[in-house]
């Protein structure tokens, strides 16, 4: 049981969540190129931008629509089944509805 006790002492994670290496929660996260570094990129910040300009709550009578029609997507014939499904799951989520994908026959 030692042993095992020990070789896990080892491991940076243990260490990291028993909070008994203050240095790997914070310097060794960090480097000199990452000081610059922004959480979201420009292209995040236009999609956004236009989803918040062209979000669409209700429609003329009322009725609810919780949608954007500021984005669109038009996939092609490179990308296979599994990566439509999830860019489709993506601009859902988004509130964007036309998205529209080439099927490879």
């Amino acid at each position: 049981m030692g042993l095992i006790r020990k070789r896990l002492e080892r491991w940076p994670v243990v260490r990291q969540l028993a909070r008994r290496d203050p240095v790997a929660l914070r310097d060794s996260a960090r480097s000199a190129s990452h000081v610059g570094v922004r959480s979201r990129t420009e292209t995040a910040d236009r999609v956004i931008e236009a989803r918040a300009e062209g979000w669409q709550d209700q429609d003329a009578e009322g009725h609810p629509l919780n949608r954007t029609m500021a984005i669109a997507s038009l996939g092609g014939a490179t990308l296979d089944n599994e990566e439509n499904y999830l860019i489709k799951k993506l601009f859902c989520a988004l509130g964007i509805v036309q998205v529209e994908n080439q099927a490879r026959i």
